[in-house]
């Protein structure tokens, strides 16, 4: 699992050491924002620079991210990414029964696959929203 700590620019090191030390979430859940956002960082600096849109996104770095970029991400830049998670993100990389798109959480037999997806659609949404405005709060 990669480290954080190594890994990540400074603002995205004091906003998940913060939720590890201060707000005492496990080192599991502090590793998947880590994860997350590391992977949004890179689709948002591929979709920004033309230079990078055939490079693999676990080629691009992220340690030059900083509040002025973290400030400069719309809501449309996030459904941007949510399209991408729902469309062209391959599910399981390693897999030979590889599927593209979301995996919707499991609902009650009754509930309609495609309103499962909206609701998982509108939950990553604001969890990211969330996750970016806090972000940008730490370091004013």
């Amino acid at each position: 699992m990669p480290d954080y700590r190594t890994e990540a620019p400074q603002i995205l090191r004091d906003f998940l050491s913060y939720h590890e030390t201060i707000k005492a979430h496990s080192k599991r859940t502090v590793d998947e924002y880590f994860l997350d956002l590391r992977n949004f960082f890179r689709y948002m600096k591929q979709q920004r620079d033309p230079a990078l849109s055939d490079k693999p996104l676990d080629e691009i770095g992220i340690m030059d991210v900083d509040l002025d970029f973290v400030a400069s991400i719309t809501l449309t830049d996030i459904y941007g990414y949510m399209t991408y998670l729902s469309r062209d993100r391959v599910r399981f990389q390693n897999s030979r029964s590889s599927d593209y798109g979301l995996t919707p959480p499991r609902a009650p037999a009754k509930s309609p696959r495609s309103a499962r997806f909206t609701a998982t659609s509108r939950t990553r949404c604001t969890y990211f929203v969330k996750i970016l405005s806090k972000i940008s709060t730490r370091r004013s």
